[in-house]
């Protein structure tokens, strides 16, 4: 049987190059778990509010493997692209929210599917679940699913340091909802 060497490839492209593609990023068994905390999502936020216009944000390089066709593994770069997704999340879930309140209702819909379809996944016309473009390790996954699917982070009881970390990120950045970080938030996109 012979095996199939697959080359690591650092990529540096930006988030929408990267995610608003076909592709799809699964954070491999043996990667770390979420690990990130305010200092990072502080430094990260910073750096997108300081974008103009014409800039884009320098993610650093993410190593890559490809598996398949349109399939990799994130070698490295798990954390900045994690955080970069809840970022989006917090902003369709402060957009869902103007829906909930009646505000330009079918517009708002379009933009969160057009978010979703773009950077977070295919959501399923029959169950409404997310089938998500980066999948994480098997400790992050089911949490950061649940996110996806419901734009809300799920119950903190019996859930893990790991994941209250993500929970704490995406409630980070959802309290950042202001028209105006929406707006620098979509540019940067």
């Amino acid at each position: 049987m012979s095996k199939k060497f697959m080359l690591m490839e650092p990529k540096n492209e930006n988030f929408n190059i990267l995610i608003g593609s076909v592709n799809k990023y699964e954070v491999p068994r043996f990667q770390r778990d979420y690990a990130w905390d305010q200092e990072q999502w502080e430094d990260l936020w910073s750096d997108i509010e300081n974008l103009d216009d014409d800039d884009f944000h320098y993610m650093g390089y993410i190593v890559l493997q490809q598996k398949e066709q349109y399939s990799f593994d994130v070698i490295d770069g798990q954390q900045r692209l994690v955080t970069l997704s809840l970022i989006i999340m917090a902003a369709m879930k402060s957009i869902k929210d103007m829906i909930d309140k009646g505000d330009d209702i079918n517009d708002n819909e379009m933009r969160i599917n057009e978010l979703t379809n773009r950077f977070i996944g295919s959501k399923s016309v029959i169950s409404l679940k997310v089938t998500n473009k980066l999948v994480l390790n098997r400790n992050n996954n089911e949490y950061f699913q649940k996110i996806c699917s419901d734009l809300k982070a799920p119950n903190q009881r019996g859930t893990t340091a790991t994941n209250k970390l993500i929970r704490k990120c995406f409630d980070f950045f959802f309290v950042k909802k202001t028209l105006e970080i929406q707006v620098k938030m979509l540019l940067f996109l």
